[in-house]
């Protein structure tokens, strides 16, 4: 008897409103004792880290909250904290000094990890921290002293802390460094109010070889007429081209675009669309389908209103289709991308869609889309099929033998972007359908 093995793909489209990609995620309920925040950071199982600048008679420590948002623990040091980062390894880089910059290490249960020690690096003004695969650890800012060096625009420290010595920016940017992000090969696109790198004009943003030294293919002068200056983000998307935000060379109100992307090689992309704010962008985070979330301290975009927060599709067009939460006052500092694409906002705001939530708040991301691919049917009778979803997404998976009576095969939250459906059984059957989908 012949087995007929047939997939069908559902997509998961939710109606309700409630639950649009970018509206507020009501299930997350943070502590309403957390104020102004000095940064957050993601654990490996999920579960948020952040510096507060006090959580009830608690001042300036970290605090472990749960995936819902809910209080777990002081975490960690009792020292205070002005900055933390997730590493590679499933640990945390913390900033205990509010006067230089003094890195420890906690590992995901709060304690110190003494293999990683700092020197005080004095810089009155340090932008951004990232961490290498290998992790090393890069610092963006002003100028740092270290010892009788003084490194300008850029530092690198090695993964047990000490200063990198080999990473060598030469004379570095002429002035601070306020963003930077890490391509794929290891080089460093960092931007700011600069002009120059090495005294060679490298208007606002340049790029580092994986040695410290000025990327010589890299040419963003191209781009200087086009009325952007101080970058203020920089976002890689999946082909290396390099989403930029900055601001306009006008006064405050202007609607000059403050968004561009560029080649590669530094060159421009004429075929992003550029859109205006009437403030200034402080974060993006980079989506799986690269599509890039934009926060800050903004109400309109392109005249349309967007409270602090809104998205672009791939060729930079404003995503309507995102229905972001309105922020007031909206007052974004910091943000998580989440792996199912929800994003953690923290920030100066009172409100949420006038609702009295304020510091920390969650948005939904987009409904998770499975589907079913790759069928195989073996001769010994099994069925196997790759399904292809994301980390977090509820998954079911149906069958039926005549596209009208349906029945539970499976279900369970996926922790990756694919999984395995096997069905041993379907050989049992004359005619056998799958189907599946995140309710």
């Amino acid at each position: 008897m012949q087995l007929l093995l047939s997939l069908l793909l559902t997509l998961s489209v939710n109606s309700n409103a409630s639950s649009l990609p970018g509206s507020l995620d009501l299930g997350f309920q943070a502590p309403k004792l957390l104020t102004y925040l000095f940064g957050m950071a993601l654990r490996s199982d999920g579960k948020i880290v952040v510096c507060p600048q006090s959580y009830g008679d608690y001042y300036y420590g970290l605090v472990l909250l749960d995936t819902n948002g809910s209080f777990i623990s002081r975490f960690g040091t009792n020292w205070p904290v002005y900055g933390i980062i997730a590493t590679p390894d499933a640990k945390f880089i913390a900033n205990i000094s509010a006067e230089t910059i003094k890195l420890i290490k906690l590992t995901a249960a709060g304690t110190r990890d003494t293999s990683f020690n700092t020197s005080p690096i004095a810089n009155n003004r340090y932008t951004f921290t990232l961490v290498q695969s290998d992790g090393k650890v890069l610092l963006g800012g002003d100028n740092f002293v270290f010892g009788t060096n003084v490194y300008n625009g850029v530092i690198r420290l090695n993964a047990d802390g000490s200063v990198d010595t080999a990473y060598n920016p030469e004379l570095g940017p002429n002035d601070e460094v306020s963003c930077g992000a890490l391509q794929a090969d290891g080089k460093l696109v960092f931007g700011g109010d600069f002009t120059s790198v090495n005294e060679i004009v490298t208007p606002y943003i340049a790029r580092f070889n994986q040695d410290g030294s000025l990327d010589g293919t890299f040419h963003p002068e191209l781009f200087t007429p086009r009325s952007l200056a101080h970058i203020t983000t920089i976002s890689i998307q999946s082909d290396q081209r390099i989403v930029i935000t900055g601001s306009p060379r006008c006064v405050s109100q202007c609607f000059y675009p403050c968004t561009a992307r560029l080649n590669s090689d530094g060159s421009w992309d004429g075929s992003f669309v550029q859109l205006s704010v009437d403030g200034y962008i402080k974060r993006s985070l980079v989506q799986q389908n690269d599509k890039i979330i934009f926060l800050g301290g903004f109400a309109l975009v392109n005249t349309n209103p967007a409270a602090g927060i809104f998205r672009i599709n791939t060729d930079g067009s404003h995503d309507g289709g995102y229905k972001a939460a309105a922020v007031h006052p909206n007052s974004i500092e910091y943000s998580l991308l989440q792996t199912n694409g929800q994003v953690i906002v923290g920030g100066m705001f009172t409100s949420v869609d006038k609702r009295p939530l304020s510091t920390l708040v969650r948005l939904n991301g987009d409904a998770p889309q499975v589907t079913l691919s790759n069928p195989t049917y073996s001769q010994h009778g099994g069925f196997y099929a790759k399904i292809q979803t994301h980390p977090g997404a509820s998954v079911t998976v149906q069958t039926s033998s005549n596209l009208s009576t349906w029945s539970q095969f499976t279900s369970f939250t996926s922790t990756n972007w694919s999984a395995d459906l096997i069905d041993s059984n379907a050989s049992l059957y004359d005619k056998r359908f799958y189907r599946v989908f995140a309710p």
